[in-house]
């Protein structure tokens, strides 16, 4: 501090200091200004083609003689050819940087799979299905020439049904990639058998059983379930075995006294067991899902026969999430029972499930 006629005054080093700080605070609120710009304002641009065409506008009146030819938007590039729809990726700009010519991998696998379905006589022809019978009689499901009936001292199996287990393919790298994927499904077939068997799901790390909440947090083998088709189709005979045993005698849904999803019941049990069926012409596992769509039914006595998210599988109370919108059904689940249901009519002959939905 300096003194005239003993006043105190600011020296000039104290003044050049506090405009350091003062330059320093205005540099840092122009930066986080700038960030907030940058990252905070909500873009409103139309589509990620305009984008990449305006950026492109840009540069070309900064510099137009070093630029590549201008990008074709999602419009030009599929022009007037349904098939290239399908070959243009989001803002019309293709993966393998082609701008007016479709993937050329694509096309290949495309080609390749169509000649594979065209020479195959594997196709599974859907069942025909008479009505049930008036006296109470069982239905008689007539698949491929054969009857099915759903009793249980008839062999219900299908004997006229393609083999689609097991079997080679004629190209090495495909015959690779498919053991490779036999490795990964024996391997995390034999952890869940040996530390999660009959539970729903195995903790990889942990290797525990996981029971989640979606089904009651009760046992009910949904990785077994799910595993069926995959073990038939890899040709793991004997595991496909057991698995089918543990089905038949285990798999129970009426013992379970708390709520359940009706969407994932449907696609992980009732459309995993139809799979097995449709692949192996054994009409037990219909019968199996049919048992357990029959307990879903209850769901869709709702005033517009909506069916609720979740159902009490002993009580037949359904009801939807807590966390939904006004306890609203959620589209995206009970949208999806179409399938399922539908072909459990067509394989039971009871009309009940294509209605519902």
């Amino acid at each position: 501090m300096g003194r005239i006629a003993g006043l105190a005054f600011p020296s000039r080093r104290t003044i050049k200091l506090k405009e350091r700080y003062i330059f320093l605070i205005l540099v840092l609120t122009v930066i986080v200004f700038s960030i907030t710009t940058i990252f905070l304002i909500p873009d409103l641009r139309s589509s990620s083609a305009d984008k990449v065409y305006q950026v492109y506008v840009h540069v070309q009146n900064a510099a137009p003689d070093i630029l590549i030819p201008q990008p074709s938007s999602a419009n030009e590039l599929v022009g007037d050819n349904p098939d290239k729809a399908e070959l243009v990726h989001w803002g019309g700009i293709n993966k393998h940087g082609q701008m007016d010519e479709p993937d050329p991998h694509l096309l290949s696998d495309k080609e390749r799979l169509k000649k594979k379905i065209d020479a195959s006589e594997t196709i599974l022809e859907k069942p025909k299905v008479q009505d049930k019978a008036e006296d109470g009689e069982a239905p008689v499901i007539k698949h491929r020439g054969h009857e099915l009936r759903p009793d249980s001292d008839v062999d219900n199996t299908d004997k006229s049904v393609v083999i689609t287990s097991g079997g080679e393919d004629n190209e090495d790298d495909v015959r690779k990639k498919r053991d490779t994927v036999k490795q990964m499904m024996a391997h995390a077939w034999k952890n869940y058998e040996e530390y999660a068997w009959g539970g729903n799901e195995l903790r990889p790390i942990s290797l525990k059983t996981h029971n989640p909440g979606i089904f009651g947090a009760a046992q009910l083998g949904a990785t077994i379930i799910d595993a069926l088709d995959s073990l038939y189709i890899m040709g793991f005979t004997k595991e496909f075995e057991k698995a089918k045993q543990w089905t038949l005698e285990n798999l129970n849904f009426s013992s379970v006294g708390s709520d359940i999803s009706v969407f994932e019941t449907n696609i992980r049990f009732v459309g995993g067991l139809l799979t097995v069926y449709a692949l192996t012409g054994d009409y037990a596992f219909a019968a199996k899902a049919d048992e357990i769509a029959q307990l879903l039914l209850p769901a869709f006595n709702t005033p517009t026969g909506i069916p609720n998210a979740l159902i009490n599988a002993k009580t037949g109370i359904g009801k939807n999430y807590n966390w939904a919108s006004g306890g609203a059904a959620i589209l995206s689940e009970f949208g999806t029972l179409h399938l399922e249901f539908s072909y459990l009519s067509d394989v039971t002959g009871n009309p009940v499930y294509r209605e519902k939905n």
